[in-house]
């Protein structure tokens, strides 16, 4: 490998991992938005208590879209990954030898369901932001915050 396509496969690995970087900063943020959202129903439901299931109806939409973009960012991310392993691929087929480099054995590098522990815990996080308006929704608001007199 010259000097020249060195340069072109360090461009490119340097563009994926800012790729990587902004995926996973757009989806926290879709799920971030979606809580809020959800959290402000919650207090609307509450407010405008004469249609609580509406307020659930769209707090559960909420949910599920965000969770959706949330899809969406990961499955650009493994797009991004599955890049990376084809570029390391063809980087070990000229002979270069990670292993020398790095001083220790590669890490398997998953592409597909690679942050699943997180996109577990941003359902779980969405799930639970729609749980006030479904408590509104079945009359447990006043027991959970007493009225104020």
């Amino acid at each position: 490998m010259d000097d020249r396509e060195f340069s072109l496969v360090s461009y490119f690995l340097e563009d994926n991992q800012k790729l990587l970087a902004a995926g996973k900063v757009q989806r926290w943020e879709a799920v971030k938005w979606a809580v809020t959202v959800n959290l402000a129903l919650a207090t609307a439901s509450i407010s405008f208590s004469k249609s609580p299931g509406a307020f659930f109806i769209l707090s559960t939409a909420v949910a599920v879209v965000g969770g959706g973009i949330a899809f969406y960012h990961d499955a650009k991310i493994s797009r991004v990954r599955q890049t990376f392993e084809d570029i390391f691929q063809n980087l070990t087929n000229s002979g270069v030898d990670f292993v020398k480099i790095v001083s220790k054995e590669m890490p398997d590098r998953k592409t597909q369901g690679h942050d699943w522990s997180e996109l577990s815990l941003f359902w779980i996080g969405l799930a639970l932001s729609a749980m006030p308006t479904f408590f509104v929704y079945l009359g447990l608001a006043g027991t959970l915050v007493p009225p104020q007199e």
